[in-house]
């Protein structure tokens, strides 16, 4: 599993380290991925809170968007990627 955000490659380091998570994050400061997938805000220029799903062959298995619903979106993440073993 990779996350890709905006911030800067240092603070995802640390927020991996304080989170003891099981991936990595890439670093997408320029947002030029998040503008390719449709997770860039047009307006403001921020991004949206969107996790891909993707099964193996690159198929995308599902698009997951809960803007402020967070503890939503990680639940329905956790149970996709379940399902999907």
């Amino acid at each position: 599993m990779v996350g890709i955000s905006p911030d800067s490659k240092e603070t995802l380091l640390r927020y991996v380290s304080e989170n003891n998570l099981p991936f990595t994050f890439a670093s997408d400061t320029n947002k030029s991925l998040a503008e390719a997938w449709g997770a860039k805000r047009r307006i403001t220029g921020g991004t949206k809170r969107l996790t891909f799903v993707v099964a193996s062959g690159g198929k995308v298995h599902r698009l997951i968007s809960h803007e402020i619903l967070i503890f939503k979106h990680i639940a329905d993440a956790i149970n996709d990627l379940k399902s999907m073993r």
